[in-house]
């Protein structure tokens, strides 16, 4: 894989056909070689050395992991392999954990966009976990990209339906967005399902400020 340069001013060739190609080429029009490696998520182009798409954030391991791990589990359906199976589902987990941590760190030092990579990387790798899509939500509000937080919000609620979290800062994503109905609504919600908590009182703080 990978156009082959015949000189800085030439014209790019492909590897398989020789026909001519361009740098912005994914694939080969004539023979659909693959020319470049492209993100997971948004299928933008990757170049050699990045670690995470620069379009999304998503970690350029998460293809290669989830399409390793996909392999097993259709042996492990025909009753092969399932040791193999939980071996590689431990690797995703633990990546996935470690993005998240790292993810974590970078959020208190106030770096979020370092940290939305990360929990985007973790998401991609996991995107059942209800936490690292909280976690991502909260620091896309941070960043003041509203309408994906409350996308990773709604989704991690659709996961975890009693989340208390999520439904405090999704409150406080809405009252950015002077959605204020919305907020009253997802602050309520956290009442509800935990009337003693600190996230209730927290919620009823809110309410009343607005």
């Amino acid at each position: 894989m990978g156009v082959v340069r015949t000189g800085e001013d030439a014209p790019e060739v492909c590897p398989r056909c020789r026909r001519p190609t361009r740098r912005d080429f994914h694939f080969c029009p004539t023979c659909g070689e693959r020319l470049q490696e492209v993100c997971s998520a948004c299928r933008a182009a990757l170049e050699k050395d990045w670690v995470f798409c620069a379009n999304c954030g998503t970690h350029r391991e998460a293809r290669a992991v989830l399409f390793a791990a996909a392999e097993p589990v259709r042996e492990q359906e025909a009753g092969v392999l399932p040791s193999e199976e939980d071996g590689l589902a431990s690797v995703i987990s633990e990546r996935a954990e470690e993005h998240n941590s790292r993810g974590s760190e970078l959020y208190e030092n106030d770096e979020f966009g370092e940290a939305v990579r990360e929990f985007s990387a973790a998401v991609s790798l996991v995107p059942t976990h209800p936490v690292y899509r909280t976690n991502l939500a909260v620091a896309l509000s941070e960043m003041g990209e509203y309408e994906r937080a409350v996308s990773e919000f709604l989704e991690a609620l659709r996961l975890d339906p009693d989340n208390v979290g999520a439904y405090l800062q999704l409150g406080y994503t809405y009252q950015e967005m002077e959605r204020l109905q919305d907020a009253m609504d997802a602050w309520r919600r956290v009442v509800e399902l935990a009337p003693d908590s600190a996230e209730a009182e927290e919620a009823r703080d809110a309410m009343e400020s607005i």
